[in-house]
Formats: C-alpha cells, structure tokens, sequence
C-alpha cells in the first residue's frame, strides 16, 4: 500500500491512518512519503506508533519538507529514505499556556514528556552521540537531506529537480528558516515574475460579417469639433446698377 497524505494533524490525522490500516494485510509492505511542516505531538507520535506496529516493511520517505513531528513519524519506518534537496527540521516540542506558576510547572512536564517520546524514536536511527544530538534539537536545526543522512541512518535519494516547497508550507512558525529555504523562495518569486512579463495577451481582431477586418472607429472625445470652413461667396454687381 501506499499513504501519500501528509499531515501529522489536520489534514492526516490518526484515524485516517487507522481506516487506511484497516483495508490492508498486517504483511503487507507500506511506503509512505511525508511532506509536512509538522503539527499535533500527540497526533504525530500516535501516527509513529501505529506505522512501527505495522507487521510489514514499512519504508518512510521525506519529500520536500520534514519538519517537527514530521521527522519522528519519518523515523517509525524500518526503512528510511529522504530526497539530497530535501529540507529537514528538528527541535524542541513547544507550546501556549496560560495561568498561574503551577499551570506553568505542568505545561514544562508535558513538554519534557514529549521530548522524551521523540527522542525515543531519534535514538533508534541516530548515527551521532546524545550530546551532539540533543544539542541538534535544542537549537532547531535545519538538514538538507544529504546533511540528514550524516545524523541519521537514511538512504539519500538524488533528485534531477529541487522540489518545490516555498509555496505550500507555512515556515512562519519556526524561530528559525534555514536561509536556503528564504533563498529558493527568492529564486522562485523571480522566475513567477519573470514568467508574467513573458505572458502575451493576443486579443481576436473584430470583423464583418463577409469575414473582412471591422474598421476601426476612433473614439468620441470632449474636445469641440470644430466646424468646417467654407468659402466666402461673394456676390455678383447687379447689372441693372451699371
């Protein structure tokens, strides 16, 4: 089977997961391809979850854009792969709160419990120590897929084109864009403009009925018209007056 819906809340959420699950052999090998700028922890780690129980190969690929949660639900295959010009993120899990010291305290405990949850399944495919890994994440860090593959074990798929990912992820969230991300974006916004300038607008050209160019009438204007001059008629002598 093949799961091509990509966010981890919202748009492809737990249950979508569990109807496709439901029509397919617990054997069965799955691909599924991620493009996501991430979303719910809770949402994505169910997400995880249920993709490592699958019995099957289950084979992840990043496309595009990994970013956040997206990153550990990359990381629930058995076999890992992302494009070289793909964009990955990782960072702390973080959050809204509001109320007194004591909400505050309950709100940092459940973002170090989702720490930990993400954690668990960066470990199982992490190439780097936990002191290089954790200072990743503690400073929202941006791979390309070829970068990636250094920190994590993934096969790199190269790519003829760079994949187009300004234009359909909201990156405003982050505290940090990795600048080649603002510089692809650059670069496309100049193309979009260029393109348009190249636009030709042909407009068909009116005509008769007989298949004849329709003359063209120029417009009515405010200006006066002035009238036409004519020539002074001067009158003849009367003969009867000689």
């Amino acid at each position: 089977g093949q799961i091509t819906d990509y966010k981890a809340d919202g748009c492809f959420s737990p249950l979508d997961l569990k109807e496709l699950l439901e029509g397919v052999s617990q054997d069965e090998p799955l691909e599924v391809e991620i493009t996501s700028e991430g979303g719910s922890v809770f949402a994505g780690i169910q997400i995880a979850n249920m993709l490592s129980r699958h019995r099957g190969l289950v084979s992840t690929h990043a496309v595009g854009l990994c970013a956040s949660i997206a990153t550990v639900i990359l990381m629930a295959g058995k076999r890992i792969s992302v494009d070289e010009n793909c964009f990955c993120l990782i960072h702390l899990p973080w959050s809204y709160c509001e109320g007194n010291s004591n909400d505050m305290m309950k709100e940092i405990e459940t973002l170090k419990k989702c720490e930990a949850a993400m954690m668990g399944y960066y470990r199982k495919h992490c190439k780097v120590d936990e002191e290089l890994l954790s200072k990743y994440i503690n400073e929202e860090t941006w791979f390309l897929g070829t970068e990636f593959a250094d920190v994590f074990d993934c096969e790199v798929i190269s790519c003829d084109k760079r994949f187009d990912i300004a234009a359909k992820c909201d990156l405003t969230k982050f505290n940090k864009i990795d600048k080649r991300i603002l510089d692809m974006t650059k670069e496309k916004k100049i193309v979009d403009e260029e393109e348009k300038k190249e636009e030709v607008i042909v407009k068909p050209i009116p005509t008769n009925e007989d298949g004849s160019a329709e003359e063209k009438k120029e417009p009515l204007t405010d200006e006066k018209i002035e009238e036409p001059m004519h020539e002074e008629v001067k009158e003849k002598p009367d003969e009867k007056a000689m």
